[in-house]
């Protein structure tokens, strides 16, 4: 016949300030669930009913080393918990650990801390990682608490019991002690970022954890987390907002252990952006997870996408910049070699642009350059390139043509889309432009040499009059403006 022992029965141990601190921490845990499987493992061992609720622990107060190391020489205590005060300096509650572990080493420790960052990067650097400390932010999560004491303490017991009854109890014990292990590691995991969502997924596909930050991202419910199916509800509603929802509940329902790390960008459909980072969970070289981590990248990337809209486009008029045309010209030319076709380059020069701003003023100059931007941007397709060089030069290239008849004829309809006046205030200005044009491979195979041809060949349009287009051949001379 197996029985426990009253005296046996789990204590826990405060160490806090004063009596009304104590009393908090009482009024939380005594409201805990007192449903123990430890009772059921019994049952099916020794077929007797257990009468005690084996969580029904005795809590202890104390507000000194001394009186705690007196209590401890006196019984045997689950657990310690150790209130940091906020000002450390009159003791040392890390170098104090140790000697509660001198007399029970079994006795399991949770510091609440006003600066979790900072305690619990100490503890761990004192400790190292082990599921006999936790650090708790103060004043703690009621929820949390209460859960992570039933754990420790059922561990606790059971460890205990497994070392009295080995030869009985051993096998059947030894798989709930480790698989309470994986909960509290994969529960630190929860505990361990702020500014991160974070979901913990079991190697079954069940969420087992999570972080207040993972429901306030994703604006998950709080009637979703108290549902009976509130674990396929949750996933649902992740894939409802995000653009590929068939990939992501792929991943997050997948048990394939994972045991690598992974970084990704989730799109939703709101339009903000979440940087996902995936690792896996140890415990005794086993993987018995994977963490979820997301961040929101909303602002980050629209900065970095603003600053590289900024170095590749034209302020005036948003069209490509001289950077971006001979990045997007190389690529043509790439695909130009391959296919043994043609390619176009257009350089096109506004004709007395200069008295333009000089009679109706720059701000008048400037809506001109834009309005031509937009005239040539019509005129051509969306796999064409125009681009602003800078004052009122234009360079234009075409992802594709089949032979010189076709580059004349670009080149006409867009002369003639200057020939028509511009509305700017009230007044209809007149203009018109002069171009050269050079084309891949016989005027050059490479962009600097396409550029450079083709403004020669716009510097010999201006010489003959303005207002047409030559094609460049190998008598011109560079412009001497340049």
């Amino acid at each position: 016949m197996f029985t426990i022992k009253q005296e046996e029965s789990p204590r826990i141990l405060v160490l806090c300030p004063d009596r009304a601190a104590f009393r908090e921490y009482e009024e939380i845990l005594r409201t805990a669930s007192k449903k123990v499987l430890l009772k059921e493992i019994l049952y099916k061992i020794f077929k007797k009913e257990n009468d005690e609720q084996l969580a029904n622990y005795e809590m202890d107060f104390s507000d000194t080393e001394e009186d705690t190391l007196r209590k401890l020489s006196r019984a045997d205590y689950a657990l310690v918990f150790i209130d940091l005060p906020k000002e450390t300096s009159q003791w040392a509650p890390l170098e104090f650990i140790p000697n509660i572990w001198k007399i029970h080493p079994n006795t399991q420790i949770i510091l609440l801390s006003l600066q979790f960052e900072k305690s619990n990067i100490e503890a761990q650097n004192k400790f190292g990682v082990s599921s006999k400390w936790f650090v708790l932010q103060k004043p703690p999560n009621p929820f949390l608490l209460k859960q992570l004491t039933l754990l420790l303490v059922e561990k606790w017991q059971l460890d205990n019991l497994l070392k009295r009854e080995r030869k009985v109890i051993e096998n059947l014990f030894r798989d709930r002690i480790n698989e309470l292990e994986k909960v509290v590691f994969l529960m630190r995991s929860t505990l361990e970022t702020k500014a991160d969502g974070l979901v913990v997924i079991n190697n079954t596909g069940n969420i087992v954890g999570y972080n207040q930050k993972f429901l306030e991202l994703w604006n998950i419910p709080n009637a979703m987390l108290e549902h009976e199916s509130g674990n396929e509800q949750i996933l649902k509603y992740l894939a409802d907002q995000v653009e590929k929802p068939t990939d992501i509940i792929k991943k997050l329902k997948n048990t394939k252990v994972i045991y690598k790390e992974n970084f990704e960008e989730i799109i939703l459909k709101d339009n903000r952006i979440f940087e996902c980072y995936t690792f896996p969970h140890e415990i005794h070289n086993e993987v018995i997870g994977t963490t979820w981590s997301f961040r929101d990248i909303t602002e980050n990337k629209t900065l970095q996408d603003e600053l590289l809209h900024q170095a590749t486009y034209d302020v005036l008029t948003n069209l490509p910049n001289r950077a971006l045309f001979l990045d997007r010209l190389q690529q043509g030319i790439s695909l130009a070699r391959r296919n043994n076709t043609p390619i176009p380059v257009f350089f096109i020069d506004i004709d007395h642009f200069k008295s333009v701003n000089d009679t109706y003023g720059h701000e008048a100059g400037d809506e001109l350059l834009k309005k031509v931007a937009m005239r040539f941007v019509e005129c051509l397709r969306a796999v064409d390139t125009v681009s602003r060089f800078g004052g009122d030069e234009f360079v234009i290239t075409l992802s594709s043509v089949k032979n010189q008849n076709e580059i004349t004829q670009v080149a006409e309809k867009l002369l003639l889309a200057l020939n028509f006046p511009f509305s700017i205030k009230g007044l209809e200005i007149k203009a018109s432009g002069s171009m050269g044009v050079s084309i891949f491979p016989q005027d050059g195979e490479e962009p600097d040499m396409l550029l450079k041809n083709a403004d020669a060949a716009m510097y010999h349009a201006k010489q003959n009059g303005r207002n047409q287009y030559q094609f460049y051949h190998s008598n011109l001379k560079a412009n001497p403006t340049r």
